[in-house]
C-alpha cells in the first residue's frame, strides 16, 4: 500500500476505469462507525471496473492488509492511503 497526501464515499472517473474514495465523514463517531475495506471491497471494485482505491490514512481499517495487497495486485487495482490532517474537511470527497 502506498501512503500519500459502508458503501463507497465517492466515485471518480478515469480513462479505462474509475476511482473509489473511502473516507470518514465529518464528525463521524469513530468509536462505532469506522470506514473499513477488505477483499470483498476489491471484488466489488473489480466487477464494476474500478482501478484505484484511495482510503483515508489512520482512519480506515484494512481487514488483512497482506491479503488486500495481494488481491489488489492480482486485479490490477492500486490502493493508496491519503494522509489528511484533522483540519482538512474530507466532506469535499464524499459523494
Amino acid at each position: 500500500l502506498n501512503t500519500g497526501v459502508g458503501p463507497f464515499d465517492g466515485f471518480y472517473g478515469q480513462d479505462g476505469g474509475f476511482s473509489v474514495v473511502k473516507v470518514a465523514k465529518p464528525n463521524q463517531d469513530m468509536r462505532f462507525d469506522v470506514p473499513t475495506i477488505g477483499c470483498g471491497t476489491l471484488e466489488t471494485m473489480r466487477e464494476a471496473g474500478a482501478n484505484l482505491l484511495a482510503v483515508q490514512a489512520q482512519k480506515t481499517i484494512l481487514l488483512d492488509q497482506e491479503e488486500i495487497a495481494s488481491v489488489a495486485s492480482r486485479y490490477g487495482i492500486q490502493v493508496v492511503a491519503i494522509d489528511t490532517p484533522d483540519s482538512v474537511d474530507s466532506s469535499r470527497w464524499a459523494a
